[in-house]
């Protein structure tokens, strides 16, 4: 069927189905029998190996018989090949403007203050943390996670 020099090469469904393929061709031919087509094609579903295929190809000539590619180990490491980095697009990292750091940070040491002012000046500790949430809303209203320019 095919001149491979590994014999124990292992086969896949794609190779049996390609060699029933070639056994169909080989019926229309005339070159096989309906009894020795059924009987090759239950071989050739059973075939583990590439030379137990060509076994069943061993009497009949190689033009009907299917193209099977060998396999050819990669001769380079993934790493090793360049990166198309056309196709890659890569996270733009905002970075806020300066009014907006100043914001944050000030939302952030207003927020601790009032916390602690909250629970011990009113013993509100079961709700306290409400407090924690304004730079959240002045990060999301300044554009950084979707506030007003829409980013």
């Amino acid at each position: 069927m095919s001149d491979h020099t590994n014999w124990h090469e292992r086969i896949g469904n794609a190779d049996r189905d390609a060699a029933v393929d070639a056994l169909s061709g080989h019926l229309s031919a005339g070159r096989l029998t309906d009894g020795e087509f059924h009987e090759r094609s239950e071989r050739a579903r059973s075939c583990q190996t590439r030379g137990e295929l060509d076994a069943v190809f061993a009497d009949l000539p190689a033009t009907a018989a299917p193209a099977i590619a060998p396999y050819h180990p990669p001769t380079t490491r993934a790493e090793d090949r360049p990166v198309d980095r056309s196709m890659m697009h890569a996270p733009v990292k905002r970075t806020p403007p300066e009014r907006v750091q100043r914001l944050l940070a000030i939302s952030g040491g207003l927020s601790l203050v009032l916390f602690f002012a909250i629970g011990f000046g009113l013993h509100g500790w079961a709700w306290a943390w409400i407090v924690f949430l304004i730079p959240g809303l002045v990060r999301g209203y300044y554009g950084m996670g979707g506030g007003r320019d829409g980013r």
